[in-house]
């Protein structure tokens, strides 16, 4: 029960990064992080493993490359590493994948990689219905995780995904996606 003289607090947002492209309305940006923060912390809390199982998920991804994971998801029978079998990836290790559309604005907003609750998560905010390239989003979020990008309770949010970018941590992500997707390196070696 809320003690009606204390006054109302909000929990600490964890810290994070941003990547954002021009034409993204800053003054929607705090709507948007508050939108995926929100509910990745739901979805985590709501999760069946409990913290310690969480740490060891992230220790095991963070000991995983991108074509370990995908060498795994085509010996399990696919012929490709499409969405599905990403999402399929992200279930069996315990990373939990939610799409939400963003409130006009935003519109590059793409994706967010955060550990509420210690936990893995990815939100994915693509407002664009192909497949591929929501592979990519989840893919590239993954990397964020798998590379050691996101602190413990920490986050990234990505605006957009393009190759002009110069974050280091942007372009590994790119390759890890791309690596994961087709087994190959990003052309011109640009991330």
């Amino acid at each position: 029960m809320r003690d009606p003289l204390r006054e109302l607090q909000y929990a600490p947002a964890p810290h994070a990064r941003f990547k954002l492209h021009a034409d993204c309305d800053r003054g929607r940006l705090p709507w948007a992080r508050a939108l995926g923060v929100q509910l990745a912390t739901l979805a985590a809390s709501a999760a069946r493993q409990p913290s310690a199982a969480s740490a060891s998920c992230r220790l095991h991804l963070s000991r995983t490359s991108a074509l370990d994971i995908r060498a795994e998801i085509l010996g399990s029978g696919a012929a490709w590493v499409g969405l599905a079998e990403l999402l399929a990836f992200c279930r069996d290790r315990g990373v939990i994948v939610l799409h939400t559309t963003l409130p006009d604005g935003c519109k590059k907003a793409d994706g967010m990689a955060l550990c509420p609750c210690g936990h893995p998560v990815i939100v994915s905010f693509n407002g664009r219905h192909s497949p591929a390239w929501q592979a990519f989003v989840i893919a590239h979020e993954l990397g964020h995780h798998v590379l050691g990008h996101i602190g413990a309770n920490g986050e990234i949010f990505d605006g957009g995904l393009e190759s002009d970018d110069d974050d280091d941590e942007e372009c590994a992500a790119n390759r890890f996606a791309v690596e994961v997707l087709t087994g190959g390196e990003i052309f011109d070696g640009e991330a």
